[in-house]
């Protein structure tokens, strides 16, 4: 849903001066669990000089968690990630790199590793989770500020390197008022979204939270029902393909439990037996993945169909 907006130029950015080791900085530390339990090492050398640039704060950080998170998912257990911040004076460019230990990537692979839903057989292990939309998006908002990205390795086993680069903010400018769009819906809504794909989920909680909405978030079928219950929230958005339990059964369980919100249905099946079987569960309206943005904002906007 991010990368369909990005790149579909339905986002617009709020910039400002920014100082990007900052943003670095606080970005790295969203991932201090997963170093921790992981027994990984990341190391920072941001230099000491400010590294302005002008840019939005959000969409930048975001660029830096999908590039260090990525480092890590690939990296094993106990490995190192370096996350390195220079100005390129030739270019008047901030040049961001991130290298890590990981599994690599094979040299054939590395131009297409930008694509949507890229998925790199051999170097990507599809275990930990992913669909190849993070670097998809990092390249487009990194585009959006006038940078670039690109990816280089020695090879599988060998590690990896990504390096960004975006244009040094010399003079600050005024500061515009914020252009962010704003969806206007007719409440702001509590919402549990129910989703096991992580990349799937946070960009959709992202994006319920963007738009003013409360979010809560389970990965399966069982503790989904069980936060349905517990929380009675005006929306519940439940994938159908579920583990523990799958979306049918979070919806009749829900509604014979006496679940009376609203329930939408997400589906890669469209069809019009998969409507009518969603509909018989207890949900209110189906919609087939991948989610359109408007038409997600247009069900959170209509009243029980039924």
């Amino acid at each position: 849903l991010d990368v369909s907006r990005v790149t579909s130029g339905k986002v617009t950015l709020a910039p400002k001066p920014v100082d990007l080791r900052e943003v670095i900085s606080h970005a790295v530390r969203t991932h201090d669990a997963w170093v921790e339990g992981r027994h990984m090492k990341v190391v920072l050398s941001l230099g000491e000089a400010p590294a302005m640039v002008y840019g939005d704060p959000a969409r930048l950080e975001q660029i830096v968690v999908n590039l260090v998170g990525n480092a890590l998912k690939y990296t094993q257990a106990g490995g190192r990630v370096d996350v390195e911040l220079r100005l390129d004076r030739a270019t008047n460019e901030h040049v961001l790199k991130v290298r890590d230990t990981g599994v690599g990537i094979e040299q054939k692979a590395l131009d297409r590793i930008f694509e949507l839903f890229a998925q790199v057989d051999g170097t990507l292990d599809r275990s930990q989770g992913g669909i190849g939309l993070g670097l998809t998006l990092v390249r487009s908002l990194l585009a959006m500020h006038g940078g670039s990205i690109v990816a280089t390795s020695e090879g599988l086993g060998m590690g990896s390197e990504f390096i960004a680069r975006l244009p040094r903010a010399a003079v600050h400018p005024v500061e515009e008022p914020e252009a962010r769009v704003q969806h206007e819906t007719s409440a702001r809504l509590d919402v549990v979204l129910v989703e096991d794909n992580i990349d799937i989920r946070e960009m959709m909680k992202e994006l319920l939270e963007d738009d003013g909405h409360r979010v809560s978030v389970a990965a399966d079928g069982s503790s989904g029902l069980s936060l349905i219950l517990e929380k009675a929230p005006d929306l519940a958005i439940v994938d159908i393909g579920l583990p523990v339990l799958d979306g049918y059964q979070v919806a009749k369980e829900a509604r014979a439990r006496g679940h009376s919100g609203r329930m939408l249905a997400m589906t890669g099946y469209g069809q019009p037996e998969d409507r009518t079987r969603a509909e018989q569960a207890g949900f209110d309206a189906h919609l087939t993945k991948p989610v359109d943005v408007d038409a997600l904002r247009a069900a959170l906007t209509e009243g029980r169909a039924g």
